[in-house]
C-alpha cells in the first residue's frame, strides 16, 4: 500500500463526501484543509474536526488508517451537530453518534476490508440524515397547512 492513497468519492455519496483515502498508517503532518473526516486509526473511530493549525498524526505501526473526508461544510447533516463544535479535535465516533458509533466500529472491526465497512457505514448514517431531513420538512408544511386552515 502507498503511503497515502485517495480515491473518489463512491457512487451516490459524491454530495457529501469529498473522497475516501487509506495509508499505511506514518506519521503524517495534516494540513488545515476546512474538511472533517471519520477516520479508522490504532483500532477505533475517531473524527477529525476542522483543522485551523497543522497536526501530526502519529505512526500506528503495522495498522494502516482508512478515512472518509465530507466536502468542507456538509459534516455537521450527517453527523448530527455543526462541524463548528469539533474545531480543532480529534474526538472517539461513539461521543458523536453514540451506539451508531459503536455498531459502525464493531462493524470496522470485524470487516475483511475496512475501509469498505466504513464507507458503507457512513454511507446509510447519510441516507438516514436525508431521509430525516425530508421529513422535517414534511411535518413543518404539514403543520403550516394546519395552522393556516384554523
Amino acid at each position: 500500500m502507498p503511503a497515502y492513497r485517495e480515491l473518489p468519492a463512491p457512487p451516490g455519496l459524491e454530495r457529501q463526501v469529498a473522497c475516501v483515502w487509506e495509508s499505511d498508517g506514518s506519521a503524517t503532518r495534516v494540513l488545515p484543509d476546512a474538511c472533517v473526516d471519520i477516520v479508522w486509526t490504532a483500532g477505533r473511530l475517531v473524527v477529525a474536526g476542522p483543522a485551523t493549525v497543522p497536526v501530526l498524526a502519529p505512526a500506528t505501526p503495522g495498522q494502516g488508517r482508512s478515512g472518509v473526508r465530507f466536502r468542507v461544510g456538509l459534516a455537521g447533516a450527517s453527523l448530527g451537530l455543526p462541524a463548528s463544535e469539533l474545531l480543532d479535535q480529534s474526538v472517539p465516533l461513539t461521543e458523536v453518534w453514540g451506539a451508531g458509533g459503536t455498531r459502525l466500529e464493531a462493524r470496522v472491526v470485524a470487516a475483511d476490508d475496512r475501509l469498505a465497512a466504513l464507507v458503507a457505514g457512513v454511507g446509510e448514517r447519510i441516507a438516514g440524515a436525508q431521509e430525516a431531513v425530508v421529513r422535517e420538512a414534511v411535518l413543518r408544511l404539514h403543520e403550516g397547512d394546519r395552522k393556516s386552515v384554523v
